[in-house]
């Protein structure tokens, strides 16, 4: 008996579920999605890092079915999840200069 838990098993899921939500948005959250599950975890890090702050970011910014900022929930569910395997520390930086957005 295996006790093996894929921890990137709640970020496919987190990005389906926004997916469904926010359908304008469910092609760069099936791309998250796909990164994850192939593994491609520098590819993951800069998509990420440009889907929260490309152009005008409030407008890939939403609120989550739960409630809260969808990019705090993107950090919680999937950069959490993976965090062993990318390059964290440059999420640290961005975070910390996009924490003043809100849902609007």
């Amino acid at each position: 008996m295996s006790s093996y838990v894929d921890s990137s098993a709640g970020a496919t899921e987190h990005c389906e579920q926004m997916a469904n939500v926010h359908v304008d948005l469910a092609d760069r959250y099936n791309h998250i999605a796909s990164l994850v599950n192939r593994k491609l975890w520098h590819q993951l890090t800069v998509d990420i890092l440009n889907f929260v702050s490309e152009g005008d970011a409030h407008a890939n910014l939403r609120e989550t079915p739960e409630g809260t900022n969808s990019f705090f929930a993107l950090y919680q569910q999937v950069v959490l999840a993976v965090h062993k395997k990318i390059k964290s520390s440059q999420f640290g930086t961005h975070c910390q200069c996009r924490g003043n957005l809100s849902v609007q």
